[in-house]
């Protein structure tokens, strides 16, 4: 099969693009959702639709749209970068440089 012309991008190649940086004021907006849903998050297994209601109140927050996929990975490394910065410091008596 011939392929289109390369500025066109595939179902595929979409699926796997970078997602755009998260302002600072989204970070504080996803800190503050964050700790509304914790409880709720933490109740369920299935959690696709809280994150998806965690979107759209972020979206009346910041006007910036995210999807809930988003949302999950963001916490999912912000959890593990946190993780991971503690653990380098807690042989150090200086607490974590870590602004969240």
């Amino acid at each position: 099969a011939a392929e289109g012309p390369g500025y066109l991008v595939s179902p595929q190649a979409e699926k796997h693009r970078r997602a755009r940086n998260w302002t600072d004021a989204e970070m504080r907006g996803l800190m503050l959702v964050w700790e509304e849903f914790f409880d709720e998050l933490k109740q369920t297994k299935r959690n696709a639709k809280v994150y998806e209601k965690m979107a759209s109140k972020l979206f009346e927050m910041t006007g910036e749209r995210r999807l809930g996929e988003e949302i999950k990975i963001k916490i999912t490394n912000m959890t593990f970068q946190y993780r991971k910065l503690k653990c380098m410091t807690d042989s150090e008596s200086a607490p974590p440089d870590w602004p969240y």
